[in-house]
């Protein structure tokens, strides 16, 4: 199971998947002295002081962020059955996406109500590190399917 190189990248997945779980994703700094942070649970102002008012509740990035690494982690579980596996690391692809989707929808409309600027935070760019890692998963899944194949072929 872990020896296959597609369970690394799907390990690899599951770690990144939680570690975007545990800060924050990007900040907005504004012309005053505020600034919008956002994390799962939501985006909130900082002002001056290290008082964080909640803004906007985003749950459906709270929901899919809490999937993927479930969902990843069930994904190396299922190493006996690839083409389940498959439909599984599809689905994690696109949750992904989803994510990132929804994260931008949501810094997109912060930027150009808030006239501020971005300042990228590494847990930002974890969902688009997720979808390569993924895709290299499915790539070495379905190279074990074709090889499982072919010996059935020979005997």
């Amino acid at each position: 199971m872990i020896q296959r190189i597609q369970s690394v990248y799907l390990i690899l997945t599951t770690i990144l998947a939680g570690l975007f779980l545990t800060g924050n994703f990007f900040q907005i700094n504004n012309c005053d002295s505020s600034r919008l942070i956002m994390n799962i649970r939501g985006i909130y102002e900082a002002s001056s002081g290290d008082e964080l008012l909640l803004k906007v509740n985003v749950m459906p990035v709270m929901v899919i962020s809490l999937l993927v690494p479930v969902l990843s982690l069930i994904t190396i579980l299922l190493y006996r059955n690839r083409k389940f596996q498959i439909k599984a690391v599809i689905i994690l692809i696109a949750l992904d996406l989803l994510l990132i989707i929804i994260t931008a929808y949501y810094i997109f409309s912060f930027t150009g109500i808030e006239n501020g600027r971005i300042i990228p935070v590494f847990r930002m760019f974890i969902p688009a590190l997720n979808v390569v890692l993924a895709l290299l998963a499915l790539r070495r899944i379905r190279k074990d399917e074709k090889l499982v194949k072919s010996y059935d072929r020979l005997r």
